[in-house]
C-alpha cells in the first residue's frame, strides 16, 4: 500500500465520500 500522510488520507476520504453520494443521489447512473 502506498504511504500516505495524514492531510491527503483525509483529502482522498473526503473525496471517496463525496463520489459516494454522488452516486447514491443519481443510482441510474450506477454503471461504476
Amino acid at each position: 500500500m502506498l504511504k500516505m500522510t495524514e492531510a491527503e488520507r483525509r483529502v482522498y476520504r473526503k473525496d471517496l465520500k463525496r463520489r459516494n453520494e454522488e452516486r447514491l443521489k443519481k443510482p441510474r447512473m450506477s454503471n461504476w
